[in-house]
């Protein structure tokens, strides 16, 4: 959870343990992505009824969690402590013992990389999507809770199976009682959800090395608040050491070791707690900065399809990660400022990538606005084998808010963040799809789509698995130029219970484009972010309306 280390398999025949230069599989990624070794029947590593040792190198004082399991083992869930796995197909199978009659059980499934399902039960030790008692299927992260008072709680040991299809990278936490706080890992991001004016609590440990913390929220809807404190009590809106809340998205830096931040400290805990202003659905990151070269240098975990907005400063660089798990697949990266100019770098083979160091690099800047690129899964410059890491670093001169995102595998649903814009570009009759998850106390769902040039039209389905047509959609709108939807709660197509929407871009000519979802609510109003010097289409749509923008300036 804390530090950089690398993993070193070896056969046990000789008795000897692995080294950097002796050893029979590896794993040696930097960062906070997870290092897994897999040894199949048939590679020529394989034996069985045999021994196989495990050597953990650290780069630096590290904290870590570490697991060997056969393909028909069933791994055991800590309270609290997210456990990362990769998954090229089928299911992952878990365990986890309740002993609290009056207590509940959550279960927060957050994907990387693909779109994870979650089945649980108490009877059959390997449930899937014929047998289980509960089960949550939703587009992205899933939560489950099981209340002390469904009718099929009971102590005991229950069985959870995650389901991939095709590559899937995910972690899976399990919390047992009402008073824990989740163990965060070092730049990997944090899925939950809340329900108007609950909190959830995080711990994340910091090393002595440390020099400065971001935290960073990023509402999928709702409006979450963040609360610090690192004295061990627990936050709230009146107990707090550091803050953030402002409408919608929140970034909090802490500059470690600054004497005008007294509780600002190094080698502790920081209890990060989030309060939802409104229901919310977010991914949480908490990030470390250390000073060195060792792969220790805050680096984020981008979840694949999801984009991320990040405030930069001058020689303050920030670096990511993205976990490429499908050989086959093209990377896309889209980078897009809001405000201000940056660069983007990337790179496999330069951890922290650099104007001296990098394979591909971009300028988003008020010429360029958006910037994006592709990354062929023939290309020579990329890894030879999966799973790899692709670096990236986004950089400034000045002060700059850019969105970075990520995606590489088929047909995969794009994530539109509430509020926020999103830029891409299409070919004649090419089609993007993209996901808006909208909660059950929702008002509104407003689509706006905007042509910088080509006529893109818009297509929207409330139906589960259905991507929208032409021919078959539930609402669309497909006037030439600028094309907007508002589809209100009273809607008899409206899901009531809160759902996903899947949006399609249908591109009538060649096209570029910007596109924003907001969610409203009876107590809060849709805000929509501006993009600086793009134009962002908008209505009113009837007489004393009006509309809710947001400038990061």
């Amino acid at each position: 959870t804390v530090g950089a280390v690398d993993l070193f398999v070896r056969r046990a025949d000789d008795g000897l343990p692995p080294t950097q230069s002796a050893y029979d599989r590896s794993s040696t990624l930097t960062g906070s992505l997870p290092d897994t070794v897999t040894i199949r029947a048939g590679d020529a590593e394989w034996c069985s009824h045999c021994d196989f040792i495990v050597g953990v190198l650290g780069w630096s004082p590290t904290d870590f969690t570490i697991v060997a399991a056969s393909s028909a083992s069933i791994v055991a869930l800590q309270d609290g402590q997210p456990h990362l796995s990769h998954l090229e197909e089928g299911l992952d199978f878990y365990r986890v013992l309740v002993t609290n009659p009056g207590s509940k059980l959550r279960l927060l499934l957050t994907p990387l990389a693909g779109d994870p399902d979650l089945y649980v039960s108490r009877v059959t030790q390997r449930p899937d999507e014929r047998n289980h008692t509960w089960a949550s299927t939703s587009f992205g992260a899933d939560s489950l809770t099981i209340w002390h008072d469904d009718p099929n709680f009971a102590t005991g040991a229950y069985y959870i199976g995650v389901k991939g299809y095709g590559n899937t990278t995910y972690t899976i936490v399990a919390i047992l009682a009402d008073d824990s706080c989740l163990r965060l890992v070092d730049g990997q991001p944090q899925q939950a959800s809340l329900r108007v004016r609950e909190w959830e609590c995080f711990d994340l440990d910091v090393s002595a090395e440390a020099t400065a913390l971001t935290i960073t929220s990023t509402p999928f809807f709702g409006d979450p608040d963040i609360y610090v404190t690192t004295d061990g009590s627990r936050p709230s809106t009146t107990n707090w050491h550091f803050k953030a809340s402002t409408t919608g998205a929140d970034e909090l830096t802490v500059p470690i070791g600054s004497p005008a931040k007294p509780h600002a400290c190094a080698d502790c805990t920081y209890r990060i707690g989030v309060y939802a202003y409104t229901a919310s659905n977010f991914t949480l990151q908490a990030t470390a900065s250390r000073n060195g070269t060792d792969g220790t240098r805050g680096q984020r975990v981008l979840t694949d399809s999801v984009p991320m907005t990040v405030s930069l400063l001058a020689e303050r660089p920030a670096y990511f990660t993205y976990y490429v798990s499908d050989a086959s697949a093209d990377v896309q990266v889209r980078f897009m400022r809001m405000s201000g100019s940056a660069r983007l770098y990337a790179a496999f083979d330069a951890p922290h990538p650099s104007a001296d160091a990098h394979q591909w690099a971009v300028l988003a800047d008020a010429l360029s606005g958006e910037t994006a690129f592709t990354i062929a899964a023939a290309n020579e410059r990329r890894c030879s084998a999966t799973p790899c890491v692709l670096y990236l670093a986004a950089e400034t001169e000045g002060a700059a808010t850019v969105s970075l995102l990520v995606f590489g595998q088929a047909l995969e649903l794009v994530a539109l963040i509430d509020g926020r814009p999103q830029q891409d570009a299409l070919l004649q009759g090419e089609v993007r799809y993209y996901a808006v998850r909208v909660p059950a106390n929702a008002t509104s769902l407003a689509l706006t789509l905007t042509p910088i040039s080509g006529d893109p039209d818009l297509v929207v389905s409330n139906v589960e698995g259905e991507r929208p047509t032409m021919l078959r959609h539930v609402w669309a709108s497909t006037w030439m130029g600028a094309d907007a939807l508002r589809i209100a709660s009273t809607d008899a197509r409206w899901c009531a219970g809160g759902c996903t929407f899947t949006v399609g871009v249908i591109a009538s000519t060649a096209s570029n484009y910007s596109i924003v979802a907001s969610t409203g609510f009876a107590a809060l109003p849709p805000a929509i972010a501006l993009q600086e010097g793009t134009p962002q289409q908008a209505q009113i749509v009837e007489s004393g309306g009006g509309g809710c923008f947001r400038f990061p300036a």
